[in-house]
């Protein structure tokens, strides 16, 4: 998986740039957004931030995630104050039937990354 921290000291625009260019390509698991993320929270230097913490999911899957890792991310995410949005990029976007509605505290399904996209602007507080 690949992860970004930005703080908020430290916007780190470029590396931002380049983390929304990279694709992994072949398929979505919830292998590292809802297992390694947890497990490696604190080597990524996220548990030492005040206060609540955001994260950004940013997919073109719907993810099936099962009972028992919806519950374990849903009890971490409380226990370290983290808020999850979820951005699914769909040509129609419309919203199906997926797991991430039981892990992300706001959804949003959009067609495009563009700044001028809602929800873009609410998740960088543009």
């Amino acid at each position: 998986g690949k992860f970004l921290v930005i703080k908020p000291e430290d916007p780190k625009p470029v590396e931002f740039m380049q983390w929304l260019e990279h694709f992994f390509g072949g398929g979505t698991d919830e292998d590292v957004p809802f297992i390694t993320l947890p497990s490696r929270w604190h080597e990524l230097g996220c548990a030492s931030q005040d206060g609540k913490v955001d994260i950004c999911l940013i997919t073109d899957a719907y993810i099936r995630i099962s009972d028992h890792v919806q519950e374990s991310f849903n009890n971490w995410k409380q226990e370290n104050d983290v808020h999850m949005t979820s951005l699914v990029l769909s040509e129609r976007g419309q919203p199906m039937m997926s797991s991430l509605d039981a892990v992300s505290d706001k959804i949003h399904h959009i067609t495009n990354l563009g700044i001028e996209n809602k929800a873009i602007e609410e998740v960088l507080s543009v």
